[in-house]
């Protein structure tokens, strides 16, 4: 898997195997990061003729098969484009019947590359061959989410979240559960935000949840902490191992600020909170992280280098160990597939354009 769901239990004491954990040691900005981007294989704009007429809102997940296809999801829709960025078909339809779906969530392609992704209307798991062929669907029942993964054990992820309105807050977290609704392991990253309603301040830095299976693995982390901390457990929800880096702390900027605030203010919420808005002092230790089984694990920084249309990130081989710094054009949505880097990018206007370079950094 090559890329970041983003969004709790509270873990008394899970024991996690620490000599493959890596050192918490802190990150450096003296230290000039490599490029992680190198040759332009391909670059399409979805604003041109080509892919207008399909008819493509904003891109909200996407995901590469182990041949080069590129499976995007708008939210309503699911198309297939080739290793050259050509169109190639759409997968199922909107509907209620086998094989057609009201919205999509979790877009992701299995080790068997198979595409499967969730419909949180009629709450069922659909998987499709990568040729566009309907092969089955999963009811999930005795539970509900707006966000369901499937994962290959049989089991699904799905996102969750707990009132807490003593506090004037709203827990999300992710947990596994079976095709019954069973909940077999809460994962204990999760992230808070401050309830509308209840809170007399209310925190607009976006914080988040962040999960990926890789191999057969799942790494889950939040960014509410000071540092990096992603745990890593096994298909069944096993723990196994945890990888940790300490952040130098980045203050928030003002334009950041602004942006930020600009999207608020597009909401339906924003007349409850403009008086009562806050933005903490320093951003969170990380944005998201990419990871490509054979490549590593990439997460991004806030901190940018001279460039500002740039992000030093940090690299994690899978096991854990520290493998240095880097830095990445900065991008909405990435995917890191067979030595390969995806990137989706917008402009000013909100149109999109997939970059896809070859990896420059080196294992």
């Amino acid at each position: 898997m090559g890329k970041s769901f983003p969004a709790v239990f509270i873990s008394a004491a899970l024991v996690f195997v620490t000599a493959s954990c890596s050192g918490d040691r802190a990150i450096s900005r003296d230290r000039i990061p490599r490029p992680l981007a190198g040759e332009q294989l391909l670059a399409f704009d979805f604003a041109d003729s080509r892919y207008s007429e399909l008819g493509i809102r904003r891109i909200t997940e996407f995901d590469v098969d182990s041949n080069g296809n590129i499976f995007l999801a708008d939210g309503k829709h699911v198309f297939k484009f080739d290793d050259k960025g050509l169109f190639v078909t759409f997968l199922g339809r909107v509907g209620q019947g086998p094989g057609e779906y009201g919205f999509v969530e979790g877009l992701r392609l299995t080790e068997y590359d198979q595409v499967s992704f969730f419909d949180p209307q009629s709450q069922k798991f659909l998987l499709f061959s990568n040729t566009g062929t309907f092969v089955r669907e999963e009811k999930l029942t005795g539970i509900y989410t707006v966000k369901g993964i499937f994962i290959e054990s049989g089991l699904y992820l799905i996102l969750q979240r707990k009132e807490r309105p003593r506090e004037g807050k709203r827990e999300f977290f992710y947990c596994l559960v079976d095709n019954n609704g069973r909940i077999l392991r809460e994962f204990s990253p999760r992230y808070f935000i401050d309830m509308i309603g209840q809170s007399l301040k209310i925190n607009l830095m976006e914080y988040g949840i962040f999960i990926q299976i890789i191999g057969r693995e799942i790494f889950v982390a939040d960014n509410m902490s000071d540092r990096i901390q992603i745990e890593v457990y096994d298909l069944l929800g096993n723990p196994k191992r945890r990888l940790l880096r300490k952040t130098p702390p980045v203050r928030i900027t003002e334009e950041d600020q602004y942006e930020m605030l600009g999207r608020w203010e597009k909401t339906p919420v924003w007349e409850q909170v403009k008086f009562k808005h806050y933005f903490p002092r320093f951003y969170p230790p990380f944005k998201t992280f990419i990871a490509d089984k054979d490549f590593g694990l990439i997460v991004e920084l806030y901190d940018r280098p001279k460039n500002p249309d740039e992000n030093r990130a940090v690299w994690f081989r899978l096991d854990g160990a520290y493998a240095g710094e880097v830095v990445l054009a900065r991008s909405r949505l990435r995917v890191m597939k067979n030595g390969i880097l995806y990137g989706i990018r917008e402009d000013e206007n909100g149109n999109s354009r997939m970059e896809v370079n070859r990896l420059a950094a080196r294992k």
